[in-house]
C-alpha cells in the first residue's frame, strides 16, 4: 500500500512518523518518477484482501493510500523503523 511519495527520502520520514502500524513494514523506495515522485513510502507487501484493509484503515485516520504493484518502484527497499 503506497502511502506517500515525496522528492526526497528524508522527506517522508516524517510521513512515518505519522502511521500506527507496526505489524506491517514500513519501505522507503525509489521510482523512475520525477520530481515529487521520486521517493515512495510504502506498507507491505501484503496480500491483495491485507491490502485493501489496511488502504481502508489509512483513509479512515484521513490518509492517502492506495493499493499498488509497484511497477516503476527500482533498487532495494529500505526499511524504515
Amino acid at each position: 500500500v503506497e502511502v506517500a511519495r515525496a522528492a526526497t527520502s528524508q522527506a517522508l520520514f516524517g510521513a512515518r512518523g505519522e502511521l500506527s502500524v507496526s505489524d506491517v513494514p514500513a519501505k522507503l523506495l525509489e521510482t523512475t518518477g520525477q520530481g515529487d515522485q521520486r521517493f515512495a513510502l510504502v506498507i507491505g507487501p501484503v496480500d491483495k484482501p491485507s491490502a485493501e484493509q489496511l488502504r481502508w484503515m489509512l483513509l479512515d485516520k484521513g490518509r492517502q493510500a492506495k493499493v499498488v504493484l509497484g511497477d516503476d518502484y527500482q533498487g532495494a527497499a529500505r526499511e524504515l523503523p
